[in-house]
C-alpha cells in the first residue's frame, strides 16, 4: 500500500513539472509574443510571488485551523482553472500582457496557500526524526520536475507553442488533486475557540511571536528574506540576458536549465554536509555558494555561453536545495504542530512577501542601468543575506537529537 507521505510526494512531483513549465513559459512568451520591457518582466515576476505578503499570514492561521488536505486541493484547482483558462487565450491568438499578468497573481494565490500549508501538513504525515529524510524527497524531487519541466517549456513554447506548455501545467495539478484526495492520515483537530477578528489578532500574534522570540529563526528569517530579495532581482533578469544580450535560442536555453536543474545533488547531500560543518557554517556556505553562482552568469559574455548558464544555474541550484532542506527540516522540528502554519506563514510572509519588491527592483534597474549590472547588483545582495546566519548560537540543530 502507497504510504500517505508518498502520496502527498507523487502528487508534489507532478505539479513540480507544470510549475517548472509555467516559471519558463510565461517570462518566454512575453518576451517573444507581447515584446515586454524589463519592467513588464520584473512585473510579471513581482505579481506571481504578491500574494506572499498579503495573504500569508491569514494563509497560516487557515491552515493551523481547517483540515490542510482540503486546502491542498483548493489551491490545485485554483492553479489549475488559471492555466487552462490562459492555455485556450493562447490557442486562439488572443494573449496580451494582462492575461499574462492575471495568471501569475492566480496562481501566485494558489502557491501561497498551497506551499504554507504543505510544509504544516507534512509532520502530520511524517515522524519528526524522519523530517529531514521527507524534505530531501521533496527536494529531490522538485529538482527532477525542474529538469523535466524546464526542458520541456523550451521544447514547447519554441516548437509547439504556448497553449501546450500551459495546458501541460494545467494537466498536473489534475494529477496532484486525485494523489491528495487518497490520502487518508487523521489530521489533529482544531480544539480553540471560533474565529473573530479578535481571535484572528491573537493568532496572528502566536504567530510572529514564535518566530521572533528565537534567536535562530530570526536569523534564518533575515538570511532567507534578503536572499530572496537579491535572487529575485537577478532572476528577473536572467532570461532578458538569455536572449536579448546573449540571442540564444528558447528551446535550447529551456533544454540548458532543465538539465542544470542540479538540486537533487544538493538533496542527497544535505545531511552529509550539516553532519560535516553544524547547521550554522552549512547554512553561511550555502548562501555563498548561491550568490558566486548567480553571478557566474556573467561570465558568458567571454564565450562558450551555453556552458556558462549551466553552470550558473546549476551551482545556484545545489547550493539553494542544501539551504532549504536545512532550514526548513530545523523548523519544522522545533516547532509544536499547532503552530507550524503560522510559523512556516510568518516567515514566508516575510521571506516570500519580499520577492516581488525584488522583481520590481530589478525591473527598474535593467530598465535604468542595464541588465548585466543588476544581475551583479543581486549576486551582491545575496552575500549580504548569509552574514544574517553569523549570530546563530547553535552550530548543530534540534535534528541531531532526533536522528541520533
Amino acid at each position: 500500500m502507497i504510504s500517505d507521505f508518498n502520496k502527498l510526494w507523487s502528487g508534489q512531483t507532478t505539479s513540480a513539472i507544470g510549475n517548472a513549465v509555467t516559471r519558463f513559459a510565461l517570462p518566454t512568451v512575453a518576451i517573444f509574443t507581447i515584446h515586454a520591457t524589463p519592467l513588464q518582466i520584473g512585473e510579471i515576476s513581482a505579481l506571481g510571488m504578491l500574494p506572499f505578503p498579503i495573504l500569508g499570514m491569514l494563509v497560516g492561521v487557515l491552515a493551523d485551523r481547517f483540515p490542510r488536505r482540503l486546502i491542498l486541493i483548493a489551491s490545485d484547482a485554483l492553479r489549475f482553472a488559471a492555466l487552462l483558462a490562459i492555455s485556450i487565450a493562447a490557442c486562439f491568438g488572443a494573449l496580451n500582457i494582462t492575461q499574462l499578468y492575471t495568471v501569475a497573481l492566480v496562481t501566485g494565490i494558489g502557491s501561497v496557500f498551497f506551499g504554507i500549508t504543505y510544509q504544516s501538513y507534512l509532520p502530520s504525515l511524517v515522524p519528526t526524526g524522519d523530517l529531514p529524510h521527507a524534505n530531501a524527497k521533496l527536494e529531490f524531487s522538485d529538482s527532477g520536475s525542474a529538469i523535466l519541466g524546464t526542458a520541456i517549456s523550451g521544447v514547447l513554447v519554441q516548437w509547439l507553442g504556448a497553449a501546450l506548455a500551459f495546458t501541460l501545467d494545467a494537466m498536473s495539478y489534475l494529477v496532484s488533486i486525485a494523489t491528495l484526495a487518497f490520502i487518508r492520515t487523521k489530521e489533529e483537530q482544531h480544539s480553540g475557540p471560533s474565529l473573530t477578528i479578535k481571535q484572528l489578532a491573537i493568532e496572528l500574534r502566536e504567530g510572529i511571536d514564535c518566530v521572533f522570540r528565537s534567536n535562530n529563526l530570526r536569523c534564518v528569517v533575515g538570511a532567507t528574506a534578503t536572499t530572496n530579495l537579491g535572487c529575485a532581482m537577478a532572476i528577473s533578469m536572467n532570461l532578458l540576458y538569455a536572449y536579448r544580450v546573449l540571442h540564444l535560442q528558447p528551446g535550447i536555453v529551456g533544454v540548458v536549465l532543465g538539465f542544470a536543474a542540479f538540486g537533487f545533488v544538493g538533496a542527497l547531500l544535505s545531511s552529509r554536509v550539516r553532519a560535516l560543518f553544524g547547521l550554522r557554517v552549512t547554512l553561511f556556505g550555502s548562501l555563498l555558494l548561491l550568490a558566486c553562482g548567480m553571478a557566474s552568469i556573467l561570465l558568458a559574455r567571454i564565450g562558450l555561453p551555453y556552458v556558462a548558464l549551466f553552470a550558473s544555474s546549476a551551482i545556484g541550484a545545489v547550493a539553494a536545495t542544501v539551504y532549504n532542506i536545512n532550514q526548513v527540516s530545523y523548523r519544522q522540528s522545533i516547532v509544536e504542530t499547532r503552530l507550524q502554519g503560522r510559523m512556516n506563514a510568518t516567515i514566508r510572509t516575510i521571506a516570500w512577501g519580499i520577492m516581488p519588491l525584488g522583481s520590481l527592483l530589478g525591473g527598474f534597474l535593467g530598465n535604468a542601468v542595464g541588465i548585466e549590472p543588476t544581475i551583479a547588483v543581486g549576486a551582491i545582495v545575496t552575500v549580504a543575506g548569509a552574514f544574517f546566519i553569523l549570530p546563530m548560537r547553535e552550530r548543530a540543530s534540534a535534528l541531531a537529537a532526533t536522528e541520533a
